[in-house]
């Protein structure tokens, strides 16, 4: 997990890269195990010796998550296996993403689906080239100012 990024509670994360300041809600879930329907059972007990019918565990080949730097995550959101997020993105609260986000792009429902970029493409751009995430920290400081400011104000 990159600096300054947190995780509230009772969130489950596995299998995933999480980039510099993250914000990621309480609730959220990402990349959870899914049980396999196409197999004659969805008992987990082909993939788990714990049940004893297997003597151990095989090795699943998973897709991992991963995360750019400065993403929100909200409440109760659900990422599937796989899915890349694009720096800057938004998650909006209880989506489920079975999809790769762009950066800057806000994404919501079930499934989540486009719901509006963030800023136009030319603030975009610039904020995709400054990489404020990549700063040393006294940079940061002397431009919270500038990092508060809307995007009108960015140009």
């Amino acid at each position: 997990m990159g600096d300054y990024s947190y995780i509230n509670s009772n969130s489950y994360i596995e299998n995933c890269e999480i980039g510099k300041f993250c914000s990621i809600s309480s609730g959220v879930y990402i990349s959870p195990f899914e049980h396999n329907y196409h197999n004659k059972t969805t008992h987990p007990f082909l993939y788990n010796s714990l049940y004893g019918f297997i003597k151990e565990n095989p090795k699943l080949q998973r897709k991992k998550v991963v995360i750019g730097n400065d993403v929100l995550i909200s409440l109760n959101a659900i990422i599937k296996e796989g899915v890349i997020i694009g720096d800057g993105a938004v998650i909006g609260a209880g989506a489920v993403v079975t999809k790769d986000v762009a950066p800057y792009e806000i994404v919501g429902g079930v499934p989540a689906r486009h719901l509006k970029f963030r800023f136009d493409s030319d603030v975009i751009s610039k904020l995709r080239s400054e990489k404020f995430w990549e700063w040393e920290r006294e940079k940061i400081i002397n431009n919270v100012d500038y990092l508060m400011n809307k995007s009108e104000k960015i140009k």
